[in-house]
């Protein structure tokens, strides 16, 4: 039987998050399913004082698959089905119990959603054709489900009054798609419950290109932008077409059908987004620059630096949106990497006490962080405290890149299904990533 409750799920503190599947006997025609088919599920803590109306709500990061080959492989592991997941997780950082870790967020309900679905957890498919290769891209159908069953078989989820909806990564854009979806929810259910949400490496992607006719798109991937030509896979509907994507409804309604997919990208979708949101981002993102948009690992040449260049603007340009929009924050170092770690400051400031700030409206942090060090010609990161420059371990950087985790068996399993580009970058051996994934993340947040 697919449903697995490793304990039962009450309102005393708990020594780990605990693991439930959702019942595939209620959720199995409803999405609800990893690639693989199998059942998609939480993990659960509650508060150490049994008594907090909070709930901290962390989508999983790790990547994203949009052919046959590499969601083939994705499938055969943890990060694309949950036979193998553990019973129990250690909460880490926002889902953290440690005060001396943790001191905003401690002492409340966590739930981790691990991520499994290569469709940053955006994709509605309940029964998958010749069209998704036999996949299931269901994220966000999952987390609708993994809400549902929360509120079915916790009481405490019914009497919660504030939420925080934080991911990483691919669950940073995760929190993007779902924020609004979280708040609509809890509101039809008759719960006066606040959301907010803090997507960290999620603006997949900027806009305001200086090349894209429109403002909306995405900006050029390398192969074309080094050729002159304005375009490549996320400025059409492709991937929106294979997720057969969930978007916020005030964004569809404002386009037409043919463009309904740019309400997938962060820039374009950001305006109609209503719930308080604080965006932590780095202005040159590696695994966007990298991974998605096909610049070459470590390359400083003049050509890839003056990309590098036009892709921190178009993250500058796009992210000028949020100041402008009461109650939301932004945190935007001027650094080339994927994930903000605690040590990189802007202006003396990290974004995790930035980010309990904001949430708890205390006068500390400013609540717009944006970096304004001297950029180096042609317009390249300049922040002292993260990398500023195309790194020369290639290996190192791929893995953080494509990986970026601080657990290490996710890490390691996420590098299995990226062997080929590992490869590419410079990874020459199982040890050498293993030690990669063991000692690389220590800084950043899951």
């Amino acid at each position: 039987m697919l449903f697995r409750a490793c304990t039962t799920l009450t309102s005393v503190a708990v020594a780990a998050m605990d693991l439930t599947l959702l019942p595939e006997a209620d959720y199995g025609d409803q999405g609800g399913r990893c690639l693989d088919g199998t059942m998609s599920g939480y993990y659960y803590e509650a508060p150490p004082s049994g008594q907090s109306d909070l709930w901290v709500v962390f989508m999983q990061g790790g990547g994203a698959c949009y052919s046959k080959e590499t969601c083939a492989d994705r499938a055969k592991g943890i990060t694309g089905s949950s036979k193998a997941w553990s019973a129990t997780k250690k909460g880490i950082d926002v889902v953290s119990s440690d005060p001396s870790e943790n001191p905003d967020f401690y002492d409340s309900h966590k739930v981790q959603i691990p991520y499994c679905t290569g469709d940053t957890h955006a994709g509605t498919v309940v029964t998958p054709t010749d069209s998704q290769w036999g996949y299931y891209f269901s994220g966000h159908l999952n987390f609708k489900g993994i809400i549902s069953h929360l509120q079915k078989t916790i009481s405490a989820f019914r009497n919660s009054k504030r939420f925080l909806l934080y991911g990483n990564s691919a669950g940073g854009a995760g929190v993007i798609v779902n924020c609004d979806f979280l708040q609509d929810t809890l509101a039809q259910t008759g719960s006066a419950a606040k959301v907010h949400c803090a997507p960290m490496a999620g603006w997949f992607f900027p806009g305001f290109t200086e090349d894209q006719d429109d403002v909306e798109l995405p900006p050029s991937d390398w192969a074309h932008w080094q050729t002159g030509q304005a375009g490549g896979i996320f400025a059409d509907d492709s991937i929106s077409n294979l997720y057969q994507s969930y978007h916020h409804p005030d964004c569809a309604k404002a386009h037409a059908a043919e463009d309904a997919f740019k309400c997938a990208s962060a820039s374009a979708l950001y305006p109609y987004i209503k719930a308080p949101i604080y965006v932590i981002e780095n202005q040159y993102d590696t695994n966007q620059l990298n991974a998605q948009l096909g610049l070459p690992r470590g390359s400083s040449t003049p050509q890839s630096q003056e990309y590098i260049a036009y892709f921190g603007r178009a993250m500058r340009n796009s992210t000028q949106q949020i100041p402008g929009k009461t109650g939301d924050g932004l945190f935007l170092a001027s650094c080339l990497d994927h994930g903000v770690g605690r040590s990189t400051l802007i202006k003396g400031f990290d974004w995790f006490t930035g980010l309990g700030d904001w949430f708890y409206g205390r006068q500390g942090v400013p609540t717009i962080l944006v970096d304004d060090c001297k950029m180096a010609d042609p317009g390249l990161p300049c922040n002292p405290t993260c990398h500023s420059t195309p790194s020369g371990d290639g290996c190192a950087k791929a893995v953080q890149d494509l990986c970026s985790t601080a657990i290490v068996a996710l890490c390691e399993s996420c590098a299995r299904n990226h062997q080929s580009e590992l490869r590419e970058a410079g990874c020459t051996s199982v040890s050498e990533v293993k030690s990669i994934c063991s000692g690389a993340f220590a800084g950043l947040v899951v």
